[in-house]
């Protein structure tokens, strides 16, 4: 029980820390991958050689809650914060058999730190 309300907690924590940092999408790769999912969900997206243009391990979840929620840019940064809250459940799991206090270093690291929340 007690590990359940542990991971609970960081993960209450991670998306708090994700919401009220939240920028919305800034020019860079997030806003091409938002801009290629939108064409997919429209049926304009066309295939290309380069392997930017084709990551669709990032585009297509990002397409399908576009298709799903629409082009809000929370909803835009949704794949994000799930990949990001996957990432911490997957750390804490991995990391807990190694002792108490480990795990929440990982986490509390990973979770402040900036570039992940931008």
């Amino acid at each position: 029980m007690r590990r359940i309300a542990g991971i609970s907690a960081i993960l209450v924590l991670a998306i708090a820390l994700s919401f009220f940092n939240h920028r919305g999408i800034a020019p860079s790769d997030e806003y091409l991958y938002s801009f290629h999912a939108w064409q997919i969900t429209t049926g304009d997206f066309e295939l290309s050689p380069s392997a930017f243009h084709n990551r669709f391990g990032q585009l297509l979840p990002m397409a399908f809650f576009i298709w799903l929620f629409g082009g809000h840019p929370y909803v835009l940064t949704l794949w994000r914060l799930l990949y990001f809250l996957l990432l911490l459940v997957g750390l804490w799991v991995l990391m807990r058999k190694k002792g108490s206090w480990l795990p929440w270093a990982a986490i509390g690291l990973i979770e402040l730190k900036p570039r992940i929340l931008r």
